[in-house]
């Protein structure tokens, strides 16, 4: 399992050299197909959500993954149940307000 992770990594890698982050976006669209989801919430703001797909976590994960130039330059938080945010330019500094099920409007 480890050489299968560190291979998709390496593949997230090269897609990034190559392409930039609109390059591993597209990507991420194709690995995410089935309940998951990839989507820009607001300008230069992008989320990732695995939709409970034990596939689409293993993804993440490796896209996640410590040598990962796309985690390492884009990732910004994680929200609890499979969501992750990504920023557009490399190392934004961007507040993302998390609306907790429990709370009154």
């Amino acid at each position: 399992m480890i050489d299968e992770e560190f291979q998709e990594t390496y593949e997230i890698n090269t897609i990034y050299k190559e392409e930039g982050f609109k390059g591993v976006i597209e990507y991420a669209k194709d690995k995410l197909q089935e309940y998951g989801s990839v989507k820009e919430i607001e300008k230069g703001l992008w989320v990732m959500v695995t939709g409970g797909w034990s596939d689409n976590e293993s993804w993440l994960h490796c896209l996640n993954n410590p040598i990962s130039w796309f985690s390492m330059k884009h990732y910004c938080a994680y929200e609890r149940g499979g969501a992750f945010y990504y920023t557009e330019k490399p190392h934004d500094e961007i507040e993302i307000r998390l609306k907790n099920s429990g709370d009154v409007e």
